[in-house]
């Protein structure tokens, strides 16, 4: 998480936003990051000097990506349950993860430093 905010707070400061009032973080099933793990470390991380206030007021949102695969064989697309990856539908082996592996910052929120009023969003382009 401190590598999320270290980052975050570069690009905002390249965009002349402070402070950062939003982070959405996806976090797919696959990733091995857990969400109230994040959420903790971003609490902790939030108030630390070495961020100088920038995440305070900051609020993190977590969208969680369900694994997700798709037959090779058949197409069919299906929920990744207890990681099994043969398709219920023909039984093939061969198949794809098509989402669960995400682990991205989506987007952030802060306002312009010389106007607190107007928010802006700005995108890290995780995908």
């Amino acid at each position: 998480m401190e590598n999320v905010l270290q980052m975050v707070q570069s690009s905002a400061r390249e965009q002349g936003l402070s402070p950062v009032r939003r982070i959405k973080l996806v976090v797919g099933e696959l990733s091995m990051a857990l969400p109230a793990s994040l959420r903790l470390a971003f609490e902790v991380l939030a108030e630390h000097d070495m961020f100088q206030g920038m995440f305070q007021q900051a609020v993190l949102e977590i969208e969680e990506q369900a694994l997700e695969c798709q037959c090779d064989m058949c197409g069919h697309r299906f929920p990744g349950r207890d990681y099994r990856f043969v398709c219920p539908l023909c039984r093939a082996d061969q198949v794809r993860i098509v989402t669960g592996r995400e682990l991205y910052v989506d987007y952030y929120e802060g306002e312009t430093i010389d106007d607190q009023s107007r928010p802006r969003t700005e995108g890290l382009g995780g995908q």
